[in-house]
């Protein structure tokens, strides 16, 4: 039987050839020129090539597609960053090497720092009593005049109780006292009283957020216990007046559950708030 290759027409037709596979003839009768040969022969060596080069090429993208995607998950979950994470100052739950009671310097400090966590606490208000001032934590004070009683707004306290006065565009100026849980992390009252603030302000509660700095933090003595005072003003787009300053008072009562923390933020174009928030703080009483 004749070996495979191009032969004249079978049907006799001049100048045309017709492929023979060695077994069959294959395909139709073609002119006889090498041009059309080697293009439209089906199985010849030209398209062999061809074949054998995309199927190469196909496997080379393949694999170098495979690399590509390979590289990309390595680097997603060798350093996972998860959205709506606070920035502020890195969070550390051992007490600060400096004591206490050594006030931090006058200068305002900046925030700043990476990405870091900040519990998310259940708000679980105890029973109190009604003597027309606001409970919680094992901390009172007295509502203002002007202030409305209800509402908590940290995300970071348990048995949060407060008073507000609502300001333009959806904003207010608030007064809460609640209970900062040892479970969460909160071992320190001054390392604390920061983290009040910076879990507020940093996070989406805060709308706007540009910064923020800590302007003040000594030592503060409350119903004859010692504790921790700080306060720092927040910046941002969206609130009136460009920002607020708040307040966080932390005083270890002795509790196993956490220290008892008073924190507040008054509004920038809240004229008055800021008065109030210093006579509450002045006003704080434990809770026997």
């Amino acid at each position: 039987m004749a070996d495979a290759g191009w032969y004249p027409d079978p049907e006799g037709r001049p100048g045309h050839v017709r492929y023979w596979d060695g077994q069959a003839w294959v395909g139709e009768s073609t002119p006889s020129d090498e041009g059309a040969r080697t293009s439209n022969a089906p199985g010849a060596p030209g398209r062999g090539r061809t074949v054998l080069l995309i199927a190469l090429a196909v496997v080379l993208v393949v694999a170098f597609g495979w690399g590509v995607w390979e590289s990309l998950r390595d680097a997603v979950t060798e350093d996972p960053v998860a959205s709506a994470r606070p920035t502020g100052s890195v969070w550390n739950e051992e007490p600060p090497t400096v004591a206490p009671s050594t006030p931090v310097p006058t200068d305002p400090t900046p925030s700043g720092g990476a990405a870091v966590d900040c519990p998310v606490v259940n708000n679980v208000v105890e029973d109190h009593p009604r003597d027309g001032r606001v409970h919680g934590g094992g901390m009172s004070f007295g509502v203002p005049e002007g202030w409305a009683e209800g509402g908590s707004w940290s995300m970071v306290l348990t048995d949060e109780s407060g008073a507000s006065r609502l300001f333009d565009s959806g904003w207010a100026s608030f007064l809460a006292v609640g209970r900062a849980p040892s479970a969460a992390g909160f071992v320190d009252p001054a390392l604390t009283a920061v983290q009040v603030l910076e879990c507020h302000v940093t996070s989406g509660r805060f709308s706007g957020y540009t910064g923020h700095t800590i302007d003040t933090s000594q030592e503060i003595t409350i119903d004859g216990q010692p504790g921790w005072w700080v306060r720092g003003q927040a910046t941002s787009t969206r609130i009136p007046g460009g920002g607020a300053t708040y307040d966080v008072v932390v005083v270890d009562t002795g509790s196993p559950d956490g220290d008892a923390v008073y924190w507040a933020g008054a509004v920038d174009a809240d004229a008055t708030a800021l008065a109030d928030l210093d006579s509450v703080r002045a006003d704080l009483r434990l809770n026997d």
